[in-house]
């Protein structure tokens, strides 16, 4: 196999034949970081638990949406254009049914596996709220890092002018 690197300048990767002349597409699983990978599956976790949740009382599915709405548009905003600031948002969103949940009993639930479904529902909001904001902060961070990296060269531009 090789790496991203080599094929960037042009080596071939195993079995392609010549027909991609050895580039990752830009659109491609190369440009994705760990970070935006967690907040997606803290997403699907979110969503998972509604699912699940459904299957005990469907009239609570309604107000779940909701909750899931701004993790909705922001995940789909991460996945649009990985901006520094659409990965705080996403983690932030995505987190929000185990945040809100929090005062109505999630720790009550967890302690008690025996409620089914519920509880099910509860690991898996939890799992949502452990992938995702960890992963939305550090990616915000992330892009404050190369901000940094890249201001010294900005400001040297600034001052030619």
């Amino acid at each position: 196999m090789v790496s991203p690197q080599a094929m960037d300048q042009g080596g071939q990767g195993v079995g392609d034949a010549g027909r991609t002349k050895g580039r990752i597409p830009s659109g491609s699983w190369g440009t994705w970081t760990l970070d935006r990978v967690l907040v997606i599956a803290g997403f699907a976790a979110a969503v998972l638990a509604v699912v699940v949740l459904g299957t005990v009382d469907s009239a609570l599915v309604g107000p779940f949406l909701i909750i899931l709405l701004p993790g909705m548009v922001s995940t789909g905003l991460l996945l649009w254009k990985p901006r520094r600031g659409f990965y705080l948002i996403a983690g932030f969103a995505n987190s929000l049914l185990a945040i809100s949940a929090i005062p109505f009993g999630l720790i009550g639930a967890l302690a008690n596996p025996l409620v089914g479904p519920v509880y099910n529902a509860v690991v898996l909001s939890v799992l949502s709220l452990i992938l995702a904001l960890p992963s939305g902060v550090l990616g915000f961070l992330r892009g404050r890092a190369e901000l940094r990296r890249y201001k010294p060269y900005v400001a040297q531009h600034i001052e030619c002018l």
